[in-house]
């Protein structure tokens, strides 16, 4: 199995009779700004908010996240197409980090 990963995400996408597979796991602390830490604290807030999958430079689908997401969340969807399909995956946080990654339909 192809695995691409970027320093944040790593990202499967397999085809199967036409339909295609992506599961994609972001390393991201997701806290909600709720927690406290052992002395009290408030733990600031730091989740992700969005999700855009691309395929072929095309917007696939968009996805509104908020601070109930977990810790190192997985990402899974589907979608109509084929192999050798270029598809892009990115991911935004509350502070407005970026991070995306690259691969190839297999």
């Amino acid at each position: 199995m192809s695995v691409n990963k970027s320093n944040n995400i790593r990202i499967v996408a397999r085809e199967k009779s036409g339909v295609v597979n992506v599961k994609a796991i972001v390393k991201h602390p997701n806290e909600s700004g709720f927690r406290k830490d052992e002395s009290g604290k408030t733990i600031p807030a730091n989740h992700l908010t969005g999700a855009l999958a691309f395929v072929g430079g095309k917007k696939l689908m968009e996805m509104h996240l908020g601070p109930s997401i977990s810790k190192n969340p997985l990402i899974s969807f589907q979608f109509t197409g084929k192999k050798g399909e270029k598809l892009k995956l990115s991911v935004e946080d509350n502070h407005n980090k970026k991070y995306s990654v690259d691969t190839t339909v297999k």
